[in-house]
This record gives structure tokens, sequence and C-alpha cells, in this order.
């Protein structure tokens, strides 16, 4: 082991921040997919998962609607 300095402790409480605010975005998402608050979004012709990100369904390229 080496010799702690100023930066590695620094680095190491940032490191630390970054794992407890990914955390708390994770347990954050699955408590509002077990509420029931996030739903998957549904291409209308195929039905299967699609992003609301695209104007077109990935799966069957068909245009979305809404």
């Amino acid at each position: 082991m080496g010799i702690m300095t100023g930066a590695t402790a620094l680095r190491d409480g940032l490191e630390a921040l970054f794992v407890v605010a990914v955390g708390g975005m994770v347990v954050s998402a699955i408590t509002r997919i077990r509420r029931g608050q996030i739903r998957a979004v549904r291409c209308e012709h195929c039905g299967r998962a699609t992003s609301n990100a695209y104007p077109n369904c990935r799966a069957c390229h068909l245009p979305r609607s809404g």
C-alpha cells in the first residue's frame, strides 16, 4: 500500500459520492417501477416496447402516433 496523499483522498471521496448518487438513482427507479409510475411505451401496430425518442417503431419501422 502506498501513502495516501490529499489528491488520492479527494479522488476516493468523490468516487464514494458517485457510488452513493448512482445507488440512489437505481433505488428510486426500482421504487417507481414497483409503484407503477413507470410503464413501457408500446407500439400501436406491433405491440412491442419502443422509445418515445424516435418517430418510428424500431421493431416494425412504422410511424408512431402521438
